[in-house]
């Protein structure tokens, strides 16, 4: 009593339980209907991500939104050959058929030269409006400054965009490269220091301090 039936058999087959169900009515043999197990449908071809956006991208009616999430997945991947720069295709693509803040920057990071990437800058700076600044396009700002010939230029919009957001991570460690830059590492480490206060949990501030208080202390021993 309660000992497990040796004679069970188990199965996943669906087969199966057609030919059960027929046979287990005084042991009537199954129907010709249980002889054969029913055919599953074919299996459509499993599409990849890449796959998948090659086909919406061929499609005439291919919406911005798409081309713009080809050309970040392209970027992010590292999947965009240097002859054919589909990425920058794409985001160029996306920005000009619809034009948000966001599809101008992306097509300004992929943009071939330093011109064309401040054209995109200057084209999302202007759909933002001075009313509205926007910290994605600050910082692209200033990165352009600091690549110039007077990289002095990015501390008023580093600057800007603390005034915006004084915890903006990249708008402090920006200024703090700056001023290490230009030898000030008591300033620098200062400003780290304001930016721990107010971001006591911060991994990325935290690395920064260390490093900056680490070569203070190299240059005043």
């Amino acid at each position: 009593k309660g000992a497990p039936d040796l004679g069970i058999v188990v199965t996943a087959d669906p087969a199966a339980s057609i030919v059960g169900a027929q046979t287990i009515d005084k042991g009537k043999p199954a129907g010709p209907q249980a002889k054969a197990a029913p055919r599953a449908p074919a299996r459509a071809a499993i599409e990849g991500p890449l796959q998948t956006f090659e086909r919406e991208a061929a499609d005439p009616k291919v919406t911005p939104q798409k081309l713009e999430d080809y050309a970040r997945y392209l970027a992010t991947t590292g999947g965009d050959s240097t002859p054919e720069h589909k990425a920058r295709d794409l985001a160029r693509r996306a920005a000009e058929a619809e034009p948000t803040v966001k599809r101008l920057l992306a097509a300004g990071q992929l943009a071939e030269d330093r011109n064309q990437q401040r054209e995109w800058v200057d084209k999302a700076a202007a759909l933002a409006g001075p009313d509205r600044p926007d910290l994605d396009v600050l910082l692209m700002q200033a990165q352009l400054a600091r690549e110039g010939t007077n990289w002095r230029d990015a501390v008023p919009i580093y600057q800007k965009m603390l005034a915006l957001d004084p915890d903006d991570i990249s708008a402090t460690l920006g200024l703090v490269e700056l001023y290490v830059e230009a030898g000030l590492r008591r300033t620098a480490v200062t400003t780290l220091e304001k930016a721990m206060a107010r971001q006591p949990n911060s991994v990325v501030t935290a690395d920064r301090k260390s490093t900056r208080l680490n070569s203070s202390h190299r240059l005043t021993s």
